[in-house]
Formats: C-alpha cells, sequence, structure tokens
C-alpha cells in the first residue's frame, strides 16, 4: 500500500478535498475513528462521487480492503464496495490513467479483498444496499469483470427507475390552491396550500 505519508498523496485528486486530506482521513480510520452509516459513505464520496473515479481512490482502495478486515460486517462491506468499484474501474475504463506505483498494490487487495467478502457474506442481509456494495466489490475481486459490469448496469437501470418514479409523483401532485377570504375588520388572508 502507498503509505498515508508518502508524498504522491499530494498530487492525488478528490471530488472536493486534497488527496492529502484524503490519507489524512483515512489515517483516522487507522486508529480506529471509523464513522458508521451514511457519515462513513459522505467520507468515501470524497473520492468516488455521482461514478466519477479520481486517482485518490486507486491509492485508497488497497487501504480500504485493509481496514475492512478489521471491521464488522456493514461496515466492512461500505469499505470493499468503495475499494472493489475504484478498481473495477480502473480495469473496465482504458482512459483511466494510473500511477504504476499504485498498480503494483492492487493484486494482493484483490486477494484480501475477496477472502474478507466471502468472510463477511453470510452476515449482510439479502436485498440491502451493503449486500450489493459487497457483491459489486467480490466481482472485481475475483477478477469477473463482466459480472462487475452486468452488476453496475442493473443497478444504475433500477436508480434510473425510482429518479422516473419520483419524477412521476411530483408531477402527480394537485397544483397549489390559493384561496383568498375577507375578514370581519376589512383585512383579508390569502392561503397557498
Amino acid at each position: 500500500m502507498l503509505p498515508l505519508d508518502h508524498p504522491l498523496w499530494a498530487t492525488l485528486s478528490c471530488h472536493n478535498i486534497t488527496g492529502s486530506e484524503f490519507a489524512a482521513i483515512l489515517s483516522e480510520y487507522y486508529v480506529g475513528n471509523i464513522p458508521a452509516g451514511e457519515d462513513l459513505q459522505e467520507d468515501l464520496l470524497q473520492c468516488i462521487c455521482g461514478g466519477d473515479v479520481y486517482d485518490s481512490s486507486f491509492a485508497a482502495a488497497p487501504h480500504l480492503v485493509e481496514l475492512a478486515r478489521k471491521c464488522e460486517p456493514s461496515t466492512a462491506a461500505a469499505l470493499l464496495g468503495f475499494a472493489g468499484y475504484a478498481m473495477g474501474q480502473v480495469a473496465i475504463d482504458e482512459a483511466l490513467e494510473i500511477a504504476p506505483p499504485l498498480a503494483e498494490f492492487f493484486p494482493e487487495a484483490c486477494k484480501q479483498g475477496l477472502e474478507t467478502a466471502r468472510r463477511i457474506l453470510d452476515a449482510i442481509e439479502e436485498g440491502t444496499p451493503e449486500r450489493e456494495q459487497l457483491q459489486v466489490a467480490m466481482f472485481v475481486f475475483a477478477g469477473d469483470l463482466e459480472g462487475f459490469k452486468s452488476l453496475l448496469a442493473e443497478i444504475d437501470a433500477r436508480e434510473q427507475e425510482r429518479i422516473e418514479q419520483w419524477i412521476e409523483l411530483e408531477n402527480a401532485k394537485p397544483k397549489a390552491i390559493k384561496t383568498h377570504w375577507q375578514t370581519d375588520d376589512g383585512g383579508s388572508w390569502t392561503f397557498n396550500g
């Protein structure tokens, strides 16, 4: 793994923080300060956001795998999911460039990631986002890039369907009703419901 104090972190990009700042977040994780649930997701979205993968993601992936080995199952699934997604994007997107020292850590990270994912799989409930993240990671760690792409397409289709349903619901809401009435003292009230 790229040491968290390595100068290369300063040159890596993230979504809205620097690579050095992301390395500092990972340092906090190593001393046991790993947030739970949405707070963890927010931290990890610093390096992967909206499907974009930044070069800090590649440096972080082996660290996320290592950290997952020491976490409870749902946190481990989130860490492995982000690591797997970053590593999978490198494998399927030829336009992504990865600094040579970062790629050398991927084979061992895949081996450890797959071992950890198999160990916690039964503890993660089927049909949950954690299980889905774990499945994404397992495809990548096992080298099944077709499975990875297929699952991502399935997830994207479900997300698109949810967005379309939300838009339909928003469009079906009744429009505000404007009511105007006079009061006994000569004033008036207007209500937009």
